[in-house]
């Protein structure tokens, strides 16, 4: 029988050299994130530089004084007219801003309530009822992005706007 008689059956193949090998798989489709600590690039191009911790603790005091000179009522209008601006009314006066950790974009103004507000007073409520919630304050001094435990909550950081030019549209 040869090789090439039909009748013969089914032949097993010798050695053949490799065929065509199958391309690798595609790259997947998420962008690669930034380590933790790396800095932060915003959609016009270079990165802010992080607020110190000093410097939020300063804004909270600072916070706290303005509350109390205004009777809280002038805080909160205040507030509430520059929360889309990624502000509160220390952070505006000390030239800082709150921005997503992702997009280095000011976070909508629903957003920034949900942070100053709700996250910031369920953190408050902890803090006030336990010894324990009051390290809950402190959680951005041995954090590398010095975000508190609210900035984490809602992915965000603050970082210094001297010139403004972070400020939204």
């Amino acid at each position: 029988m040869s090789p090439d008689d039909p009748a013969a059956g089914p032949q097993s193949p010798g050695p053949q050299s490799p065929g065509p090998q199958a391309p690798p798989p595609p790259e997947s489709p998420q962008a690669p994130q930034a380590p933790a600590g790396a800095a932060l690039a915003t959609p016009m191009g270079g990165s802010p530089e992080l607020s110190s911790v000093g410097k939020r603790f300063g804004e909270y005091c600072l916070e706290l004084v303005l509350f109390v000179v205004t009777l809280g009522i002038g805080w909160l209008i205040w507030a509430l007219v520059i929360l889309g601006r990624g502000q509160s009314p220390a952070k505006q006066i000390l030239n800082m801003r709150t921005i997503d950790a992702d997009t280095g974009q000011v976070p909508s103004y629903g957003m920034m309530f949900v942070r100053d507000f709700l996250c910031k007073g369920l953190i408050g409520f902890v803090a006030s009822i336990t010894f324990i919630g009051l390290i809950l304050y402190f959680w951005l001094t041995w954090d590398d992005k010095n975000q508190e435990l609210w900035d984490k909550m809602v992915n965000t950081v603050v970082v210094e706007d001297p010139d403004g030019r972070l400020a939204p549209a």
